[in-house]
């Protein structure tokens, strides 16, 4: 068995894309792990939700969270999904209950780290408001001498960034885990579409991301490569909210209720915000005529300008909001992939029956996708765009349309799965297969020798990918009592304030 691993997490880079990285020849050590790739089936395939299934090995039913955001049933408020809404330890967490060094950058969720003895944690590059570590000095030591601005130049900053990471490795990566999450390529696919084209139009970070992976090569037994979903180009949206809003179980709001992420998040580093709201005529004017990606790549430069004036942030907004204590049943957030209903007299085979009328989506009950004690977190009824037909679901508000034509780029269900070991055991296990997401923590912790978590979804297939049926634990309990620990220290040095 391997005494030590490696895992290179790369958000967001599609299965489709290894054949890219082949054709253009520039990261040798990329693909000698990629080599072994199989299909990773992420549900849903939105980074909050799909990379606590591949650090846990269990589902959104199990581990809580379905999507950047908490839905409360009662308050139909949503939040931020925090830590400590995660309601089963990940790998690092599991490993420290088992005295096991580790090495962790960006869990997800990432704020609020949630410190575990033997693990050197980091969250910096994510969501998290105020980049932190554990031990503290772990960032001042190796991630405070960055000098590029991260909202300003991107690829400047994560240049610098890969370097301080490898820093971190060598001189602290005596370990028996050591995982990197980047939210590369993600922010570039949605920032620079042209990216999804050739690694050419980013070479020098795939480059010094292939020098990083060269580098766990060199250091780690058996090194990993996980994507936590794909990323394609799509022809249509389909709104959802639009065909609930056309049988009567949506009503709409003249207010401004929605809380996009991006403005969460800004509110959330006290930075002003102004939402900019775009006609629906014009909306409707820029979508049919194809600008939409034109106009999602000038923003950017415009809000800047803007903020750099006024020192307020501008929110694009288009459509009508939801009116979310009138209405009986609607998607929350385009990131939930599905649909709550609230009103009692509502059935979800109703929902369903009336969603599998129109073009473009999958719908399932969610009972049919998630398992687990905390289903009744996500939605009712999970929907899907049919992706291979081009289609992906819209906005979460009222567009006035239920279908638009546009080319919008966006994820995708299949990520990536790779791995190159020492004994060359797992290899030849996974090449070409499809897995869920779930596989990834437990085959780790499988190949460590340490006992995997009982509540794990994949412990039939693990044994004969591991070639052993492994031991079980259960470490639900002992991962409660540190999320209780830490919330009340949190909360006690804000004086109480809990956001």
């Amino acid at each position: 068995m391997a005494a030590t691993a490696g895992v290179l997490g790369l958000d967001a880079l599609p299965y489709w894309y290894i054949e890219k990285l082949r054709e253009w020849g520039q990261t040798p050590n990329l693909l000698s792990i990629l080599e072994s790739a199989a299909s990773l089936e992420c549900i849903p395939p939105i980074t909050e939700a799909s990379w606590p299934s591949i650090m846990s090995g269990v589902n959104p039913g199990r581990h809580g969270i379905f999507s950047f955001f908490h839905v409360d049933r009662a308050s139909r408020e949503r939040r931020l999904a925090l830590a400590w809404d995660l309601e089963h330890p990940r790998v690092h967490e599991m490993l420290s209950f088992n005295k096991r060094k580790s090495i962790m950058i960006n869990p997800i969720p990432d704020y609020p780290i949630l410190p575990v003895k033997y693990s050197i944690i980091v969250s910096n590059l994510f969501f998290n408001p105020s980049p932190s570590s554990h031990p503290l000095r772990i960032y001042e030591k190796y991630f405070s001498g960055i000098n590029a601005d991260r909202d300003q130049d991107y690829p400047a900053y994560i240049l610098e960034y890969l370097e301080a990471v490898r820093g971190l490795l060598e001189e602290e990566g005596e370990v028996d885990l050591a995982w990197v999450t980047l939210n590369f390529p993600d922010h570039l696919f949605h920032k620079k579409p042209g990216l999804l084209k050739s690694p050419s139009h980013a070479s020098r970070i795939w480059k010094k991301i292939d020098k990083l992976a060269g580098q766990m090569l060199a250091s780690y037994d058996d090194v990993y490569i996980v994507s936590d979903h794909g990323f394609r180009m799509y022809d249509y949206r389909v709104n959802v909210n639009d065909i609930l809003y056309r049988h009567g179980y949506v009503v709409a709001s003249q207010e401004d209720e929605e809380k996009p992420l991006v403005d969460m998040l800004a509110r959330q580093k006290g930075a002003r915000t102004k939402k900019v709201k775009v006609p629906k005529s014009l909306y409707m004017i820029i979508a049919r005529l194809g600008l939409e990606p034109l106009a999602r790549k000038a923003f950017p430069a415009i809000a800047r300008i803007y903020e750099r004036l006024t020192g307020v942030k501008p929110v694009v907004r288009s459509g009508y909001s939801i009116d979310y204590k009138r209405s009986k049943a609607y998607m929350p957030e385009g990131g939930t992939y599905g649909v709550y209903i609230f009103d009692g007299t509502v059935s979800k085979q109703e929902i369903i029956e009336v969603l599998r009328k129109y073009r473009g989506i999958k719908v399932w009950d969610s009972l049919e996708v998630y398992k687990g004690p905390y289903t009744i977190r996500g939605p009712d009824v999970v929907v899907l765009g049919e992706h291979e037909k081009g289609y992906v679901l819209g906005p979460a508000r009222i567009m006035g349309t239920i279908y638009l034509k546009t080319k919008y780029h966006s994820h995708d269900l299949w990520g990536v799965f790779a791995a190159k070991t020492g004994d060359g055991t797992i290899e030849d296990a996974i090449r070409g297969r499809t897995f869920k997401n779930t596989i990834v923590a437990p085959l780790i912790m499988c190949r460590l020798n340490v006992p995997v978590s009982k509540h794990s979804d994949d412990l039939s297939t693990l044994s004969s990918i591991c070639g052993r049926r492994p031991e079980v634990a259960d470490y639900t309990g002992k991962f409660r009592i540190v999320k209780r620990l830490h919330k009340r220290n949190w909360v006690r040095e804000r004086g109480g304030n809990r956001l």
